[in-house]
């Protein structure tokens, strides 16, 4: 960390971002000194790969159409640390290449676009990848209650380190095509709820990979992976207490306990939980020697949801005793570079 003098709190935000592309940033309460009310107008603003800087609300900025490449950047999804920036509705629509989008709380979102990177957010509804998406990554997020819905058509999809989450019912993967892999995911359904619906997998035809993951089911009949006969699962561990799952086939993990202690069968996701395995077997089932689940891998898992691309303050002290009539306010401040 290193100590630095500032008279703002919004420039340092941008001091991670290239100089070349514009910041602006966005807050819904007029209070806080902004250059935008919403994020509509920022985007209208904003010249292709610009930053937009969301600031955490009480309020919901609604529903957003992003039709050109920018990255958004949000507070972070743990309330403890910053209070949420969250969007209705999210459209990534076709001119929108290249974007990224982190550290925000999103509904529902749609995307078809190239090459978009969807990183440490946390959804409530779901992320449906279109037929014309192409290279998108979503990693680092929490699904609450939440799916992901790849159309068959999507090329290039990278699933990986996100943690789903489902207390009721309701698929959490739907799809998927020949290029898209699934890896280093955990995938926790704790509804008993004996409806057809309360399923991990939509029956599908579709070709995807799945490797690393770690499923847990409250029930026998909400892991499914016989719907999906296309589906190609390598190295993932499968784990239920209410009675034996259906098998993943050869070099899988099936009916595993998974060597955490997250205090609960069915962990819903949490802030306070440690996702990191214990030492040894089935830690060490990935197909890379690693970790299976949202710790291994190139990405590990951070719940705070806090952005890579920006620092955060850790601590401020004022170096002026007094202000006079025209005189100005000197900040010392700590910061944190953003978490990779």
């Amino acid at each position: 960390m290193k100590t630095l003098t500032f008279l703002s709190s919004l420039p340092l935000l941008a001091i991670a971002i290239p100089a070349q592309a514009t910041i602006h940033t966005v807050h819904n309460d007029p209070l806080y000194n902004a250059q935008y009310s919403s994020v509509d107008a920022a985007i209208s603003a904003a010249s292709p790969f610009d930053t937009l800087l969301i600031h955490g609300s009480g309020v919901s900025y609604g529903n957003i159409t992003l039709n050109k490449s920018l990255t958004l950047i949000g507070p972070g999804h743990d309330p403890a640390l910053n209070e949420r920036a969250s969007l209705n509705f999210l459209t990534i629509a076709t001119g929108s290449d290249s974007s990224v989008v982190e550290g925000l709380n999103l509904g529902g979102t749609t995307c078809n676009s190239y090459g978009v990177r969807f990183d440490r957010n946390r959804f409530t509804s779901y992320l449906s990848l279109y037929s014309t998406a192409d290279s998108v990554t979503v990693r680092g997020n929490v699904f609450m209650g939440s799916y992901v819905n790849v159309d068959p058509g999507a090329e290039n999809v990278l699933v990986s380190n996100n943690y789903f989450s489902e207390a009721s019912t309701g698929r959490q993967f739907y799809d998927g095509s020949a290029t898209t892999l699934v890896l280093n995911n955990v995938f926790v359904r704790s509804s008993t709820s004996t409806s057809s619906g309360n399923l991990v997998f939509d029956a599908t035809s579709s070709f995807t990979v799945f490797a690393n993951n770690v499923f847990i089911t409250a029930t026998v009949d909400s892991f499914n992976p016989d719907d999906c006969p296309n589906f190609s699962f390598q190295n993932n561990l499968s784990h239920s207490d209410a009675g034996t799952l259906v098998g993943m086939g050869p070099n899988n993990l099936d009916n595993t306990a998974p060597t955490w202690d997250l205090g609960g069968d069915y962990p819903e996701f949490s802030y306070d939980h440690d996702y990191t395995m214990l030492s040894g077997t089935p830690a060490t089932g990935a197909s890379d020697g690693g970790q299976v689940g949202v710790m291994g891998g190139t990405y590990p898992f951070l719940n705070s949801g806090l952005p890579s691309l920006i620092p955060r303050v850790v601590g401020t002290q004022l170096e002026t005793p007094y202000v006079p009539v025209g005189g100005s306010i000197d900040v010392n401040f700590q910061a944190e570079q953003g978490h990779p």
